[in-house]
């Protein structure tokens, strides 16, 4: 029982400090960057063609609605959590 108590809380303190600092964060310009570099790092694709693509004008614009997607990403997470996912994918990992 006390692990499903502190799985709520840690739900709860994590959806405020997400709400709290994810919006800023986004719309940061330097997530932009580190976006393109990450891509750019994984791909072998240059920079400069990464932040011309359609994906990279797309994350642009969710920038400017950052409000809007910290909704919908913290619903994805509250869905994760309340079907207990990740706790099953950790005790699986650790019970082998």
């Amino acid at each position: 029982m006390s692990l499903e108590i502190g799985q709520r809380k840690w739900n709860e303190k994590t959806a405020k400090a997400f709400r709290d600092k994810w919006v800023r964060n986004f719309q940061d310009a330097s997530s932009f960057e580190s976006w393109v570099q990450g891509i750019a790092t994984a791909t072998g694709l240059s920079p400069q063609q990464i932040s011309s693509s359609l994906p990279a004008q797309n994350f642009r614009a969710a920038q400017q609605n950052a409000q809007v997607y910290v909704e919908k990403a913290l619903r994805k997470i509250e869905a994760a959590a309340a079907t207990n996912k990740w706790s099953t994918n950790f005790r699986r990992a650790f019970e082998s």
